[in-house]
């Protein structure tokens, strides 16, 4: 009886390895473009373009940026091309663009030759964060003191919307700010910062954001207390959230092979990716002890 019980318990083994096997199976490869775009009423246009990657990790060969060019479309005629920021990344200045919420926008990825490539969805810019109320404060029990912002937004939307957050600092009262350098390789996403309406029971949605309380700035040998914040509050457009949002699920499902999960979101033609627009207000804070 007992062998029987190892043999039956050797088979069930046996079977789950052949289906977990079956789960790690990859589709075959096949090579595309990939641009992820964000419009920004305060940052101009962000663009990173690249090939997908084969799921084994072995890198595709490298393309020649060179031979593409990203254009943004304002309606059906003004259009602007982006510059070159670096290879595979393209920029727009925000002081070149007008912002119109009647207008829709969206970008193309063309080649040498003229060739639309990629081209996005079109997208209307999303009404302003409303902000209630903004608080630079900082807790002097703790040691050394942790600074933070408190933040109320009004969100009555009938619709679930999405906010991300990026935050400068200043050492000198708000004359001169201070930051990380742009990641260029996920240009102005932040995603893993989002707040989103739906996990808020109210209209009115309470957080507290973490924030630096010393900095070093270039030319500075120690660190130095941070007095004030320039902060950039953004409320995502549809096609962001959604990307957002699979992006999240599939992140929490990874690491699990029998879990199938929904695609990541794309609003791209001939290819892969996301562009979407942020409409993005600035505010200074100056810390409230």
């Amino acid at each position: 009886m007992k062998i029987y019980h190892l043999i039956l318990i050797g088979m069930v083994l046996m079977t789950s390895c052949e289906i977990y096997s079956e789960a790690l199976e990859y589709p075959d490869y096949q090579p595309g473009l990939i641009v992820n775009g964000v419009l920004s009423t305060v940052e101009g246009l962000w663009v990173h373009l690249a090939h997908n990657q084969p799921a084994d990790g072995e890198l595709y060969d490298s393309i020649d940026y060179s031979q593409f060019q990203v254009i943004l479309w304002s309606g059906e005629k003004d259009k602007q091309y982006a510059g070159v920021q670096k290879e595979g990344y393209f920029y727009i200045d925000p002081d070149s663009l007008v912002f119109d919420s009647t207008t829709l926008y969206w970008i193309e990825v063309i080649d040498e030759n003229g060739e639309v490539k990629l081209s996005s969805n079109q997208c209307l810019i999303p009404a302003p964060p409303n902000i209630r109320s903004l608080v630079f404060v900082q807790d002097s029990t703790t040691f050394p003191p942790n600074n933070y912002i408190e933040l109320q937004l009004l969100d009555a939307q009938s619709s679930p919307t999405g906010y991300i957050h990026h935050k400068v600092y200043s050492i000198d009262g708000g004359q001169s700010f201070y930051s990380d350098p742009i990641n260029y390789q996920n240009p102005r996403f932040r995603l893993t910062d989002a707040i989103e309406s739906d996990n808020y029971s109210a209209d009115i949605i309470d957080v507290v954001l973490n924030a630096k309380t010393f900095i070093r700035p270039p030319g500075y040998e120690v660190n130095q207390e941070v007095n004030a914040v320039l902060l950039t509050i953004s409320r995502m457009d549809t096609h962001l959230l959604q990307f957002y949002q699979t992006v999240s699920s599939y992140r929490d499902t990874e690491s699990s092979p029998f879990t199938v999960t929904n695609p990541v979101y794309s609003n791209i033609q001939g290819g892969q990716g996301v562009f979407g627009i942020l409409h993005s207000v600035d505010t200074v804070l100056f810390l409230d002890f």
